[in-house]
């Protein structure tokens, strides 16, 4: 810990992390910042996606963004025009194979070569640093939307670096949430620093005349229920690494649990006390986004049971009507990597359900208020934790937390994580704190949990870890009567 720190780095410093960066693989020796620059200037507003973020606010419309990645050029040219021009998304993705998220780039390399070799994808996505600048501009120059890099992992320099050379004007990014997400014994002082790098890299761009958007995952990746508390005070950590080091443009994930009440609580209030925190913290400069992701864990393999999956989280994005994005999944989830047909088949029911809900809000009920009560009451809870244990730092206080169990990541699959909380759905989905384990919440806070989480167990008249089963394992466990 000793060697973290979340204090700005100096320009210096950037640059022989860069020039580190770009050795990483030989593609990497093309990358020329100042170029890069001037390269991005020209791209036309519509191809910015932080210009389209705020043409769809101004909008008050949502984004729709599938998933994708294929080995070779012209496989994953005809895929993006595909969903381009069938599907019509708004916001194009490159989801990189899993060899360019292990920094593996010779593998991936070779399985490029292989795939050209039999004409078919033998890899799980685009090959990024093995295309290189030149490769990913190509790409980036057949479509006529923007184009986002699914980058999701905490060791991704050189992976986003060539991406955005290559046109790319969102990434992903969580130097505390994705060593979570996807590590188990990763070190904080590695996530944090490839975060900081790339965060660094967006403000060198944006003061250079260049918008960057990068986004926290700091729920999407987990595949697991979550309560809206816990999600937000990763995703505000993640944002105040990444604005210290001068990030302009940043984003919110939000995945819903599939209960209205709860989930159009916790996405007001995500963007509300994030918010909050950015202007406590000295980063009201920031422009802040939010997308939403349709579920991430285990999907049905039944076609009809996954399209209503589908159907029900576009419901929730659109009665909310706040979010500038939405990452759409596919029918296929459940069996195998979709195709594009699936995919624009997703784009299609998500944009006829948006459509449907169009200009409707879902009403601030008493339940909603009540919800929003709590879900502030335990942000507010752990925050004043980070920032006192970091004695204002909020990096530093999030380790210590974490360590010390006061914050936790449930069912996370690091080792970082101390797992004495556990969390359950009520009789209605919602998500509840089981066991708070050693996070610090006040008592009215701790009653209200139990109380809903008992009311279930009353009814159910079932095993707390049988029932936590099913919640793991479905997506909306049903609820079973004595």
């Amino acid at each position: 810990m000793e060697n973290m720190r979340l204090a700005k780095w100096d320009e210096d410093y950037f640059n022989k992390v860069f020039k580190e960066t770009i050795s990483q693989y030989p593609t990497g020796a093309s990358i020329d910042l100042n170029e890069v620059a001037d390269y991005h200037r020209a791209i036309p507003k519509h191809k910015n996606i932080p210009e389209v973020f705020l043409k769809a606010k101004n909008e008050g419309t949502t984004l729709l963004t599938p998933r994708g990645g294929v080995a070779g050029i012209d496989q994953m040219t005809s895929l993006l025009q595909y969903i381009q021009n069938e599907g019509g998304a708004d916001v194009l993705p490159i989801n990189p194979d899993t060899y360019s998220r292990r920094e593996q780039f010779e593998q991936a390399e070779s399985g490029l070569k292989e795939s050209l070799e039999v004409g078919r994808s033998l890899l799980n996505g685009f090959p990024v640093v093995a295309h290189g600048i030149s490769g990913c501009r190509k790409l980036f120059e057949a479509v006529d939307r923007p184009i986002v890099l699914r980058s999701a992992t905490p060791i991704a320099r050189l992976l986003v670096t060539t991406g955005i050379a290559g046109g790319c004007t969102e990434f992903v990014m969580g130097g505390i949430s994705l060593n979570l997400c996807m590590e188990y014994d990763l070190s904080f002082q590695k996530s944090v620093f490839d975060s900081q790098y790339l965060a660094f890299l967006s403000g060198w761009l944006n003061e250079r005349g260049v918008k960057i958007a990068m986004e926290s995952d700091n729920a999407a990746a987990l595949g697991v229920i979550t309560t809206p508390s816990i999600s937000i005070v990763m995703g505000i950590v993640d944002l105040v690494i990444a604005a210290e080091q001068g990030a302009k443009y940043l984003a919110l994930a939000y995945v819903p649990m599939h209960n209205f009440i709860q989930d159009i609580a916790g996405l007001r209030q995500q963007r509300r006390l994030t918010q909050k925190y950015l202007d406590l913290l000295g980063y009201s400069d920031v422009t802040l986004y939010q997308d939403i992701h349709q579920w991430n864990g285990a999907f049905p393999e039944d076609r009809q049971k996954a399209n209503g999956l589908i159907a029900s989280v576009s419901a929730v994005a659109a009665l909310y009507g706040e979010a500038e994005q939405m990452m759409v999944k596919t029918a296929d989830e459940g069996m195998g990597v979709p195709t594009m047909e699936s995919n624009a088949e997703g784009l299609i029911l998500t944009r006829q359900v948006m459509n449907i809900f169009r200009g409707q809000r879902y009403p601030n009920s008493p339940e909603v208020v009540e919800e929003s009560k709590i879900i502030e009451l335990e942000v507010d809870c752990m925050m004043k934790n980070i920032l006192e244990m970091g004695d204002g730092d909020v990096l530093i206080g999030m380790v210590k937390a974490l360590k010390a169990g006061t914050y936790e990541f449930p069912y996370a699959v690091s080792k970082h994580v101390l797992g004495r909380v556990t969390l359950m759905r009520d009789t209605t989905g919602a998500v509840r704190f089981l066991h708070t384990g050693n996070v610090p919440f006040p008592a009215e806070v701790i009653e209200y949990n139990r109380e809903k989480v008992e009311m279930r167990k009353k009814i159910e008249g079932r095993e707390e870890m049988m029932m936590l089963a099913d919640d793991l394992r479905d997506v909306r466990a049903p609820l079973s009567t004595p």
